[in-house]
């Protein structure tokens, strides 16, 4: 019976939604509504569209390595929020740049 439950978790699908979610954590976010968030792939940078307020430091869940409007969840409560994904992998220095031209500092 164990091998029988083993072998259907196996062939359960995973929803493609599920696949494209990523943890990052917020390194800049200011009054100018774009955010650099650090990723293991690389820094997205986005732009907050609602919900939750990000602050600098907390950990962020979402389609962040994919662009266009997504739904994300912030912190251990996982407040809701939707963010503008516009760049991704960005290096640190290609990050500061974005944020620069769109007179973030």
């Amino acid at each position: 019976m164990r091998i029988l439950c083993f072998f259907w978790l196996l062939v359960l699908p995973v929803p493609s939604y599920a696949q494209d979610l990523v943890n990052g954590r917020i390194d800049y976010f200011g009054s100018c509504r774009f955010a650099a968030i650090a990723t293991s792939l690389g820094y997205s940078m986005s732009r907050w569209m609602g919900g939750h307020v990000p602050i600098k430091g907390e950990i962020v869940i979402g389609q962040l390595n994919n662009l266009g409007n997504h739904t994300v969840f912030y912190g251990p409560s996982r407040n809701e929020g939707t963010l503008f994904i516009q760049r991704i992998y960005f290096d640190e220095q290609e990050a500061i740049a974005f944020l620069a031209e769109h007179s973030c500092r």
